[in-house]
């Protein structure tokens, strides 16, 4: 038996198995720059397969000046993605690219909630 946190992390992805057809595939791009002598700054694009889950973006959110009403608000299961997300990265979702504006956890970081913007 794991620990409350790894109990927990796994709880997330236990709902996208049973949620069949729900979940819905996405690439998680990691965006970053290597700064190299003679050619400058060259990008190095990791990208990652996984799942998410597609959430409404609330008005409060909007309201508060969080998101806009284009954005699109994904659940990633913390043990579905290998990297941890971070602003600037993109994910390729219904066949277009968006670039992670923010993201929160939850306690135990089992769930991130990322809001993109195309």
């Amino acid at each position: 038996m794991g620990t409350f946190k790894e109990l927990f992390q796994a709880i997330p992805t236990d709902v996208f198995n049973t949620l069949t057809g729900v979940p819905i595939s996405i690439t998680y791009r990691v965006v970053d720059t290597v700064y190299t002598p003679g050619t400058g700054p060259v990008n190095t694009n990791i990208d990652y397969e996984t799942r998410c889950i597609q959430d409404d973006i609330t008005s409060l959110e909007i309201g508060n000046g969080m998101a806009k009403t284009e954005d699109v608000k994904l659940l990633i299961a913390a043990t579905e993605l290998e990297v941890i997300p971070k602003p600037k990265d993109q994910i390729l979702f219904k066949e277009r690219w968006h670039t992670i504006e923010s993201i929160t956890t939850d306690p135990a970081d089992a769930l991130w909630e990322v809001i993109a913007r195309e």
